[in-house]
Order: structure tokens, then sequence, then C-alpha cells
């Protein structure tokens, strides 16, 4: 402060909103046509769902994860599945969220990150997991509201990406 310079930090309603927070970001840079989005633990839109425009091979949607989002480690659980369409995701540690989307007959989930229940769970649901690095997946949303800001208020925005393998 004693820089006049100013620091935001938001986490969790960040990722549940809709124009600009880290889950709508994640649907624009994957092209997912938004259907459907749910609470979670009281906390309003966590969960979303929605459908690629065509249904994708499992590969298809690993090298589009894996371009949008260059650099960062992409778990996959492999199902027998030959494509997938409809898909659920929650931004950062959102793979807990992965129970609650079966209900929706997903073919995939993909979330920021991964741990090895997530595994079995997948495994057992038969759906698609991928995991898209928690950093990756939560940086967007601040990015695109600080724009949002600084065009509204005239205001100088910056965004320093501190890159963070996890």
């Amino acid at each position: 402060m004693h820089h006049g310079i100013n620091l935001f930090a938001y986490h969790l309603p960040l990722d549940a909103y809709e124009p600009w927070g880290n889950n709508a970001c994640i649907a624009k840079r994957l092209s997912i046509d938004v259907t459907k989005i749910l609470p979670y633990n009281r906390q309003p839109n966590l969960l979303w769902i929605g459908e690629f425009s065509k249904a994708l091979s499992v590969s298809e949607v690993y090298q589009l994860l894996s371009q949008r989002y260059a650099g960062q480690s992409i778990h996959h659980v492999c199902t027998e599945r030959s494509s997938i369409q409809r898909v659920a995701w929650c931004s950062g540690a959102g793979q807990d969220l992965m129970e609650q989307a079966f209900s929706d007959s997903i073919d995939a989930f993909i979330s920021g990150e991964f741990s090895e229940r997530t595994y079995y769970l997948a495994k057992e649901a038969n759906v698609d997991f991928f995991s898209i690095g928690h950093h990756s997946s939560e940086k967007d949303g601040i990015k695109h509201l600080g724009e949002h800001l600084a065009s509204m208020f005239q205001l100088e925005h910056m965004f320093l990406d501190d890159a963070n393998p996890f």
C-alpha cells in the first residue's frame, strides 16, 4: 500500500461467477455449450455441465485441453468410451464435485486437480477424467475480471502469471 499498489485476491466467488468466473472461462476456452449450473455445499454455481457441439474422441479432448492449457499436466483416466460430448467441470480442487455430476449422465469431468480417489471414482462410473492444473484452471477468471474493471473505471490493470505446476 505504501507504493500505491492494490492487490485483489478472490477464490471461491470467482470460480462460480457467471460472466467472468473461472468455470465460465473454461466453457469459453473449450467452446462448451453450458446446459446446467448447480450448487455444491450451499455455494451456488460451482458445478457446471455442458456439451461440445459435436462428440469428440477421447484423444481429441486430450489434444484440445493440451492446446488450450499448454504446459500443464493433464491427467487422464481412460474408459472404453469412443467419444465424449457431455462434460462437467469445476475449476481448482473441483474433483470432489465429480460424484454429484454422475447423475447427469456425463461422459467426462474436467477439474484443476487430480487425487488418488478420483481415479477409482472415474473408473467405477465409466467417466473420463482430465486435470488441467489448479493454477491453470483458475487464472482466466481474474484476468477477465481485471480487464473488465479496467475498462469500466479507466484503471491500470496488469496480470502477473507466476507459473505454478499444480
